[in-house]
């Protein structure tokens, strides 16, 4: 009996990390790699990558694919995201300083305590984003909303 209990956990412990390896490949390596590399990546497929604290500074990243992309913490001051589609992505914390943001494709993105002074976001959207705490193009800081009982 102790040896199928065993080793039914160890085939679900197989499935679980299998799918989620699969989920985590849902970019092109050679993109993420190529990114990494020149900061040149413009057109790229880099939905669901882990960016999180990458030196992105002056990266061209114009029409990527950044989709549930986890940019966490990163540095994309002066990069070129125009007409990127961020969707899903976690850009909380990112620096953002001067960057090209126009046309780019935000829904359900995560933009909170992001640094967003001077960035460029002609026909760009931010309605459906969360921006609380981020500091926006113009200086102003958005005010985290008060949690505190009533």
């Amino acid at each position: 009996m102790r040896f199928i209990i065993t080793a039914t956990s160890v085939g679900i412990a197989t499935v679980l990390l299998a799918s989620a390896s699969f989920q985590a490949k849902a970019q092109n390596p050679a993109h993420v790699e190529q990114l990494l590399q020149t900061r040149q990546c413009s057109r790229c497929d880099l939905s669901k990558s882990n960016l999180a604290g990458a030196n992105l500074r002056y990266a061209n990243l114009a029409g990527a694919n950044l989709e549930g992309a986890n940019f966490f913490g990163a540095d994309l001051r002066y990069a070129n995201l125009s007409g990127a589609n961020l969707k899903g992505a976690n850009l909380r914390g990112t620096n953002l300083y001067n960057a090209n943001l126009s046309d780019a494709v935000f829904n359900n993105t995560d933009l909170r305590g992001a640094n967003l002074f001077s960035a460029e976001i002609a026909e760009t959207d931010l309605e459906a984003v969360n921006l609380d705490g981020a500091i926006l193009p113009d200086g102003s800081l958005k005010p985290a909303p008060d949690l505190s009982p009533r």
